[in-house]
């Protein structure tokens, strides 16, 4: 350990030789104020102020804009103790007057600035993960995009930015740390990101006027079939529909109305993907007694219902086809059993009535004849 710690010295020093030297050989043949500006590979713009090859503190350093050009970075600063100045960034291609002044002398240098690559990465609604290749403010077309992850990913491999200067890669299915590398032609830029999948499925719960309950499952405005329902009551709250369902082709599950209020929690499960919400519901509203009159009313004037009970014979009205009338007080049989011999109060045929064998019978006979 301690030969480690001696290697990192030792390395230090020799950087620390290598950054001077230069110095000290400018300083032997340079012996005017001078002023350099540099541009590295992140696109920070670095100014150095020296006099005589020596740093300069406190120097005064004005940056404008060339032309129709803006630059954020354009304005008035002074220097640090190490005689620089750090500008940021571009977002457009630029040129820039640099002028130095210190003790009296100025120095000024002109230069083109230009803005980076970059890339940038975020997530859309629907989970997918979409990256950006950008230079300053505007975006690159036809860059490569080449896409690494540290896990199984879909969408690993090399990619071309579309007119919008961006790649959509999927959702993943578990989450995963992605390294993305953007280049155009000579340059390079890239980034890591943890990126982690999005729930795309969603529950929902609606009640009708009649009190049944629909649940509906769906995924990104689709309905989800064979989606597995789980309801539950909370608290000390109780339903009779409480238990697992499974959505049918239009994702969907019908429930019975509660008998009372109830909170309820309705997971919806598929395909690894969850999705959980909470309703309250109530039981449908009972008739009134105002209801009831109405309901009533309507009953008894409804022109094509018998409302007779089951015991009661036909009415007074009521008369059915000839074939089943009856003999009531006022019917008389055919006219065959009618006549003058037997009406509604002879008990017998005529030969049977009389008061016996008496001498009436020979005057009823000499009527006769």
């Amino acid at each position: 350990m301690n030969t480690k710690r001696t290697g990192a010295i030792l390395l230090s020093a020799l950087l620390l030789v290598s950054a001077v030297a230069p110095a000290a050989v400018t300083a032997q043949t340079d012996e005017s104020l001078s002023l350099g500006v540099t541009q590295d590979e992140t696109g920070s713009v670095t100014i150095s102020v020296t006099d005589n090859g020596t740093a300069v503190e406190n120097a005064t350093v004005n940056v404008t804009a060339d032309g129709n050009g803006t630059y954020a970075g354009a304005g008035e600063y002074v220097t640090g103790a190490n005689g620089t100045v750090s500008l940021q960034t571009p977002a457009e291609p630029v040129t820039v007057t640099v002028e130095a002044s210190y003790n009296g002398t100025t120095t000024t240098t002109t230069v083109d600035l230009e803005p980076t690559l970059g890339v940038e990465v975020d997530g859309a609604a629907d989970g997918s993960v979409v990256v950006t290749v950008t230079r300053g403010n505007a975006t690159v077309e036809n860059a490569t995009v080449n896409v690494t992850a540290n896990t199984t990913y879909a969408d690993t491999g090399e990619f071309e930015t579309d007119a919008n200067g961006t790649v959509t890669l999927a959702n993943p299915d578990e989450t995963v740390e992605l390294t993305i590398t953007a280049m155009d032609g000579n340059e390079t830029a890239a980034t890591s990101v943890v990126v982690k999948p999005v729930q795309t499925l969603a529950v929902g719960v609606e009640q009708a006027d009649d009190g049944t309950v629909t649940v509906s499952v769906g995924r990104l405005g689709e309905p989800v079939a064979n989606a597995t329902v789980d309801v539950t009551a909370t608290g000390n709250d109780t339903y009779a529909a409480t238990g697992e369902y499974e959505t049918d082709q239009t994702g969907t599950v019908v429930l019975p109305a509660p008998s009372e209020n109830v909170t309820v929690t309705v997971t919806a499960t598929k395909d690894g993907d969850t999705a959980t919400t909470t309703a309250e519901l109530e039981p449908p509203e009972p008739v009134g007694p105002f209801g009831q009159i109405v309901s009533a009313f309507v009953t008894g004037n409804n022109p094509g219902a018998d409302h007779r009970p089951d015991h009661a014979g036909p009415d007074d009205h009521e008369q059915g086809p000839p074939a089943d009338h009856g003999k009531d007080d006022h019917e008389q049989g055919p006219p065959a059993d009618r006549g003058h011999g037997k009406d509604r109060h002879e008990q017998g045929p005529p030969e049977n009535r009389g008061h016996g064998n008496s001498g009436n019978d020979g005057d009823d006979e000499d009527g006769d004849a």
